[in-house]
């Protein structure tokens, strides 16, 4: 899964993004300082409170040097995400903080080759670092209130959608319609027109997220219908339909009022 285009992840292996530009990114002891090109891309989004200071509270290399593990820190909430030691690309790793059935916060981080090198150093090996001032500026960081979650890959409640790079979506009510139409510089993603002109470039997915929820590597969503509710697909004209079956009885329903 992508969080932006491939042009733009590689430019962040020379910055400090996703990192504040002044953070301290040197562990506590002294023994290490995290380079640019560990991690190069973070989302945050928040279902149930507005959270600030995300920072990374510490890592550890396992002995062999197979793992790493990242811990971050949003208000009160720690948040850890393994990796692994030898991965070459990048590597995605996510964080999901449930109550019962609601979501409360989902966390993504996208790492890169400066890990394994990280990983592979014995000096490194069986240690555990903790950063004071590590803080990220993540790309998405959102308030949903009233979004539920029955299982990591479904949603249930009032659904929350994001327009991707170059595109803004519309409801068209009279029709049940949800339409995705391109513009240049429109979205949340990073804009698809080149700074010299001529046609766009690596136009990243359409849809940024559902829900926090990104696409698979292909912008790819799949969306189901619950009890009651079917979703239809019209290819040749670009649409998804949603609209109730004759399983929908009086029971399921709720008066607007109620809502």
């Amino acid at each position: 899964m992508t969080f932006r285009s491939e042009e733009w992840i590689n430019q962040n292996r020379y910055r400090a993004y996703p990192f504040v530009e002044d953070s301290n990114r040197q562990s506590v002891a002294g023994g290490l300082l995290l380079t640019d090109n560990c991690i190069v891309d973070a989302s945050l989004v928040s279902y149930d409170t507005n959270l600030t200071g995300l920072r990374l509270l510490s890592l550890a290399v396992a002995p062999a040097g197979t793992a790493v593990t990242f811990t971050f820190r949003a208000a009160t909430t720690d948040m850890t995400i393994i990796v692994p030691g030898g991965f070459s690309g990048t590597y995605e790793g996510r964080v999901l903080v449930t109550a019962g059935s609601r979501l409360l916060r989902l966390l993504r981080v996208r790492f890169a080759e400066g890990v394994p090198v990280l990983a592979a150093t014995p000096a490194y090996q069986g240690n555990t670092y903790t950063f004071a001032a590590a803080y990220l500026e993540p790309a998405v960081s959102v308030q949903q209130l009233n979004t539920r979650v029955s299982s990591v890959n479904g949603y249930t409640g009032k659904i929350y959608f994001a327009d991707g790079a170059n595109s803004y979506i519309s409801l068209l009510p009279d029709q049940n319609i949800l339409r995705i139409s391109a513009a240049v510089g429109a979205g949340l993603g990073v804009s698809c027109e080149p700074l010299g002109g001529g046609p766009p470039t690596s136009c990243d997915e359409a849809l940024y997220y559902i829900n926090g929820q990104h696409p698979d590597w292909l912008g790819r969503f799949t969306i189901r219908g619950a009890a009651g509710l079917i979703v239809d697909t019209d290819p040749p004209n670009n649409k998804l339909i949603l609209r109730t079956s004759i399983s929908l009885d009086k029971p399921a329903c709720k008066d607007p009022t109620e809502i």
